[in-house]
């Protein structure tokens, strides 16, 4: 039950509020001084219509007609107290100091159920009386709506609705089916596509075998010739280490005439001391000059035989490396040669 209705800035409501009491209330009021408004703002809230802001009051407006005060209207229906607001963008419900906002055109379902209410409980102004103009078939249809009845002709009307579309789903269907049955013979080559397609699916796997094994063979020869390259390379440091062997064996040879001559020297050296204590004991002291000044040439050439000896054990240390480097690579020569095919697998020419 509404128990009272506040309207502010309403059509011509500048700040008004109505009690009702129980059973029937009546408004009573000279033309043009409100009451439709009441009726109007009552439905605005309950419905939310009408739209727009033409009930907004001349109070709520500025000098250029733009809204300066909120347009309100308050509802105290049962328990619970129902606001109504607009003023330039804000168009909100309120339920008991709950906001409701993003409203749009239609009514949130708390104030909705809140109010309770249908288009039959609010009749307009202009509306011809209750049900006394309208049709039987309308007077029955709002009487099953009351009852629910609705929901029988409702759900009758569908199932009749779903049924045609099943049956007009079916006669297509048939006649599809019909059109498929007559394509299918069009389609007899299937059968042989699907072997020549077996077939084309075998030679490309024998296809992607050989492109395989081709890429393999151009692998090969790509090492084959980074081979005879180093095969050239090794051939040029083998020709090149020939004189280095030659002037090895020199070296050699060379060696064992200055470990002779060292024998030699060590020899002098030692019958230099034995001369220098003998000079030490000699009496003629006046010879030791030159004595002396032969050892010390000697010496120095003792000196001098050592160092040329250190220089060619180093010759000798590289020299042996590069045999042995020559050696290994003679053998990696050899080996590669050996794993060569006489046939070139690409042009099939001999190799040489």
């Amino acid at each position: 039950m509404i128990k009272f209705i506040s309207l502010k800035n309403f059509q011509s409501h500048k700040n008004s509020t109505l009690e009702f009491c129980p059973y029937v209330n009546s408004i009573v009021a000279p033309s043009d001084s409100g009451k439709t408004a009441i009726l109007r703002a009552l439905n605005w809230t309950i419905n939310n219509n009408p739209s727009g802001d033409a009930f907004v009051s001349q109070w709520a407006l500025d000098e250029k007609g733009n809204q300066k005060e909120e347009t309100v209207v308050t509802v105290n229906v049962d328990s619970d107290v129902i606001s109504r607001t607009k003023k330039g963008k804000i168009n909100t419900y309120t339920i008991n100091n709950k906001i409701l906002e993003a409203i749009g055109v239609g009514v949130p379902q708390e104030i909705q159920e809140a109010f309770n209410f249908s288009e039959v409980n609010i009749q307009k102004q202009m509306d011809a009386p209750f049900l006394l103009s309208e049709s039987p078939s309308e007077v029955a249809r709002f009487f099953n709506k009351i009852i629910n009845l609705d929901l029988i002709d409702d759900v009758l009307s569908r199932a009749e609705n779903k049924r045609r579309k099943l049956n007009s789903s079916i006669e297509l269907n048939e006649e599809n089916k019909k059109k498929l049955e007559k394509q299918i013979d069009d389609y007899e080559w299937l059968g042989i596509a699907e072997n020549i397609f077996e077939k084309i699916d075998l030679l490309q796997e024998k296809n992607d075998d050989l492109r395989a094994k081709r890429e393999s063979i151009l692998a090969e020869l790509k090492t084959y010739e980074i081979f005879i390259i180093k095969k050239e390379e090794y051939e040029k440091i083998i020709d090149s280490a020939s004189p280095l062997i030659e002037k090895l064996d020199r070296f050699i040879d060379a060696n064992k005439g200055h470990e002779k001559k060292k024998i030699e020297l060590k020899t002098i050296l030692m019958h230099y001391e034995e001369a220098h204590l003998t000079i030490v004991n000699l009496k003629g002291i006046d010879k030791a000059p030159k004595i002396i000044k032969q050892i010390e040439e000697l010496k120095m050439e003792i000196e001098d035989q050592e160092e040329k000896q250190g220089i060619i054990k180093n010759q000798l240390v590289y020299i042996s490396v590069g045999i042995d480097d020559i050696e290994k690579y003679s053998k990696i020569i050899s080996k590669l040669e050996k794993q060569m095919p006489n046939i070139c697998p690409l042009c099939g020419g001999e190799i040489k």
